[in-house]
């Protein structure tokens, strides 16, 4: 699978069967996750691999209600170390530019368990503080989010997208190139709108010709009429 296909077979699965993740796949995910980029390739990021099905319930009963988490049969706990990020880059690098490295590795996570048949879900509610208590995490450590993986025991439905000239803009924000389909090559839009434009011109069409076909039929009707009184 390509890095597009992934891209487009993802979705957040939510119900896993109850199988194991072998362990080779599991290190090939985390060496992708290593591999996403980070700011000034910091790599202050750290990783709680969970397979214990009493800590999967815990960890469902902490996240509001979510307890379809405790069919995963693995989680990836994704943890920011941002003192490092505040050294370099000040409160820029605390307040953001940790959240936006883990968020790339979770992406990696995302795409790399779809490329390896695996379902996955990205979750990011839960209660910190007990999460934090249940495994560990020093205070200095905050768990930004977990992606629960398994072998999927569900068909997720397909994601209806936001048009893309709904949330792109050129040069400005809020500067929109009509017809962007075009702009981006992709001409099989443009030909499944010329089509609906002929269908929809043949129905007007035929219907002009029916209602012409029926005012003749009625003036013949009238004429046949008038001749039998005749």
């Amino acid at each position: 699978m390509n890095t597009l296909e992934a891209i487009n077979n993802r979705r957040s699965v939510r119900r896993y069967l109850d199988r194991p993740v072998e362990f080779e796949k599991i290190t090939t995910i985390l060496d992708a996750a290593r591999k996403a980029p980070t700011a000034g390739n910091l790599q202050d990021w750290r990783f709680i691999i969970v397979s214990d099905r009493g800590l999967i319930k815990q960890v469902a009963s902490y996240s509001i209600e979510q307890y379809w988490i405790q069919t995963a049969p693995l989680l990836i706990i994704v943890c920011a170390v941002p003192e490092k990020h505040e050294m370099y880059y000040g409160l820029r690098g605390k307040r953001l530019y940790n959240i936006q490295d883990c968020a790339a590795a979770i992406q990696n996570i995302l795409l790399a368990s779809t490329d390896l048949g695996l379902g996955s879900c990205w979750v990011g509610a839960f209660e910190e503080d007990k999460l934090r208590a249940l495994f560990g995490i020093p205070v200095e450590v905050r768990p930004q989010a977990f992606v629960t993986l398994g072998y999927s025991d569900e068909v997720p439905k397909d994601r209806q997208l936001v048009p893309i000239e709904n949330i792109v803009y050129f040069n400005r924000y809020d500067a929109k190139v009509e017809k962007l389909h075009i702009l981006l090559r992709d001409y099989a839009v443009e030909w499944q709108k010329q089509g609906e434009n002929i269908k929809h011109g043949t129905r007007r069409h035929f219907k002009r010709i029916g209602e012409e076909l029926q005012r003749i039929g009625t003036k013949v009707k009238e004429k046949l009429q008038k001749k039998k009184k005749v």
